[in-house]
């Protein structure tokens, strides 16, 4: 273990969603937390710096980690104006930041890093979001913003850390220094679930490079038998949701299929523990958090072969894979899931224990811990 350090992350926070001190974190914000936790159980001084609600205190002890709030508004979620804002208030957090004197800085996010990328400290850049030229669905005016922020930020950094093999090809192809750690979990949160009751689960934003239209289409594919036992539950709100509940309609699966509102993290986790497969057909992903859940709760997870869950699941043996947007395979996947309970119970003792062997929080934290021992050789 390296000597005691005082690591920074710096991260915009989710006004709307997240919770902290609830235990209530979602995607990049869950990492930062979940990281923080296990870095301080290892005798690290951390803190995170988030963009927070005015009117906050301006720091906050949470089970052992400083939470620095740079006061924010809580924005409509439009990409223009958050790229805009974020931006501005980076200026605070690197003033915040210096205050801080850490040795070490971890950014998430591009825009609440234009400025605190300029500190003149050892940095790493975690890659939670595709590279512009990979992918980035939005308009060309956003994707100007994106990969001019891109830029900047990943050229001040020492170090990318890619969350699959694949991402970091492509950032040591721009000629950067990567390394590639995964995302993880604390199991504690996860117990193993044998509950099944004959339900397939997803979850996230309603976008359309989560795959649900295949999704859907898949479902609607199955046998009578298999439909009629099972249904299909969907959770989460997103620009979809409308052509998403008319698509379920049109299929003839409407009375099969169940949309929800978000749910708070423990009631996400426990829907997880009752559902008889996790289903994640996203055409695009940067890692895919809510696959390790899934699997750490003892679930057999059916995804598409694309970078982040051809990296996780093995398929056959934790889970099953198709190409995307293959709804074929993946009507063939959901259907030999669900018709074999045993398969599904085998798969899902695979899948805890590959969570364990390789993606627990406290196993990412030694990579991390190494990472920055490199970062602060002379």
């Amino acid at each position: 273990m390296c000597g005691r350090l005082r690591i920074v992350f710096c991260t915009p926070g989710n006004i709307r969603y997240e919770d902290y001190a609830g235990g209530n974190t979602l995607g990049t914000e869950s990492q930062v937390w979940g990281l923080a936790k296990e870095l301080v159980k290892r005798g690290h001084e951390t803190l995170i710096m988030r963009l927070w609600r005015r009117g906050s205190p301006s720091r906050e002890e949470i089970e052992g980690v400083s939470v620095v709030n740079v006061p924010s508004w809580n924005f409509p979620d439009k990409i223009a104006l958050k790229a805009v804002t974020r931006s501005l208030l980076s200026a605070s957090m690197k003033k915040r930041l210096e205050a801080l004197d850490p040795d070490v800085l971890v950014m998430a996010e591009y825009y609440s890093s234009l400025f605190t990328s300029r500190a003149r400290i050892p940095k790493a850049f975690v890659m939670h979001n595709q590279p512009v030229d990979v992918h980035f669905p939005y308009n060309p005016l956003n994707r100007r913003l994106y990969k001019w922020a891109e830029k900047r930020v990943l050229r001040r950094s020492d170090v990318v850390i890619a969350l699959s093999p694949y991402i970091r090809g492509v950032i040591q192809s721009m000629g950067l220094r990567s390394v590639y750690i995964p995302n993880g979990v604390d199991l504690s949160r996860y117990p193993p679930s044998q509950v099944d009751e004959r339900f397939v689960l997803t979850g996230g934003r309603l976008v359309r490079e989560k795959g649900l239209e295949y999704l859907i289409e898949a479902f609607s594919g199955l046998p009578e038998k298999t439909k009629n036992e099972y249904s299909l539950v969907v959770v989460g709100e997103g620009p979809e949701k409308e052509k998403l509940i008319e698509r379920s309609r049109v299929v003839g699966v409407s009375s099969r299929v169940k949309f929800l509102p978000w749910i708070r993290k423990e009631g996400f986790i426990e829907m997880i523990s009752r559902c008889s497969v996790y289903a994640f057909p996203s055409v695009i992903e940067t890692f895919g958090i809510v696959q390790l859940e899934a699997m750490a709760c003892g679930k057999p997870v059916v995804a598409c072969e694309i970078p982040g869950p051809k990296d996780v699941i093995t398929h056959g043996k934790d889970g099953l894979l198709s190409p995307a947007r293959d709804v074929g395979g993946l009507r063939k996947n959901l259907e030999t899931l669900l018709g074999d309970e045993r398969l599904r119970r085998q798969m899902g003792v695979c899948a805890r224990k590959t969570v364990e062997e390789r993606y627990q929080f406290n196993r990412v934290a030694i990579e991390y811990e190494n990472l920055f021992k490199s970062l602060l050789k002379p």
